[in-house]
Order: C-alpha cells, then structure tokens, then sequence
C-alpha cells in the first residue's frame, strides 16, 4: 500500500478520475519514487528474474504470493520494479521459487 504522504501528494496533484485509473496511478507512483536511475534498473531486473522464474515454475503471481506468505499485490509491485523489497521478503519469495536468495540477486 501507499504511505500517507504520497496518498496526500496524489490527492492533492490528481483528480479522482485520474486516481481511479490504476495505469495513471501506476505511472505518477514510478514518477515519484526516491530512486535513481541505476538503483531503478536494479529493483526492474530483479523484478524481471523473480517473474522469469515464477513463469518457469508455472506459478501465478497469486500461487507465488501463497506459497512464500506474502500478498499478491505486493509480489505484482516488486516485479514491476516499484518496491525496494525488505531481505526476509526476498527469502520468502526465493523460497517458494526454490533457489537461494543469492541467485535472485545476481546481476546478469
């Protein structure tokens, strides 16, 4: 979920069509987050090993969720690249990916 602070910025800078738009709301999310252009790259090429893999297991995004404990969105949000994921997380999801935590953070 959003924190406070940005729902206000959102409300305060978009309309509530603008808002009730998930891909607008998506894209003024990513236009504000505090990364940079490498450590953005980064959260996207992690996001994209963790889908590659869930894909090679034949699990949804909600079978992943399930199985390592975590919230679908949440599993959505970090293979888009939008979340900085926390390191037990990031154990869950290699967990129920069946790798170690190391494989999903090394850089191709």
């Amino acid at each position: 979920m959003c924190s406070a602070p940005v729902i206000l910025f959102l409300r305060e800078n978009f309309s509530i069509k603008q808002l009730n738009i998930r891909r607008q709301t998506s894209t003024a999310l990513k236009r504000y987050m505090p990364y940079d252009k490498d450590e953005q790259s980064y959260l996207s090429q992690l996001g994209a090993r963790i889908r590659k893999l869930r894909k090679a297991k034949k699990l949804s995004q909600e079978g992943l969720a399930f199985e390592a404990g975590l919230d679908r969105t949440y599993v959505s949000s970090v293979e888009r690249g939008e979340r900085n994921i926390a390191v037990l997380n990031l154990a869950k999801l290699a967990g129920a990916l069946g790798v170690g935590a190391a494989e999903l953070l090394e850089e191709e």
